[in-house]
């Protein structure tokens, strides 16, 4: 049962290293915002907007169209999943400890 386990966790962390979601929005500059903010907001780096935008400065304008590009692959993930598979493992673990020895407790 373990080695069941730590094979599915080994095929679900591998899968989303692999499995990467790009998605793309557009952003209206509104007056006050800067590339800084907008970076922010978004959670990207200035250089990636000024990237995907063409732009040379961080010069923008009043009701600018800003492409904003988002990758949906993050560690985070991939760590929440393998940290709740580490659990379910002790879990079981621990219960099959409680079957072998009752008196455990």
């Amino acid at each position: 049962m373990k080695k069941l386990l730590i094979s599915f966790a080994a095929v679900v962390i591998f899968l989303g290293a692999a499995a990467t979601n790009v998605y793309a929005e557009e952003y209206q500059v509104e007056k006050g915002d800067t590339l800084s903010y907008i970076a922010e907001e978004f959670d990207v780096s200035v250089d990636n907007l000024k990237s995907w935008n063409n732009l040379d400065s961080d010069l923008i304008t009043v009701h600018q169209m800003l492409d904003i590009e988002n990758q949906t692959s993050d560690n985070d993930t991939r760590d929440e999943v393998a940290q709740e598979d580490q659990v379910k493992s002790g879990e079981i673990n621990s219960a099959e400890e409680k079957e072998e020895n009752p008196s455990a407790d």
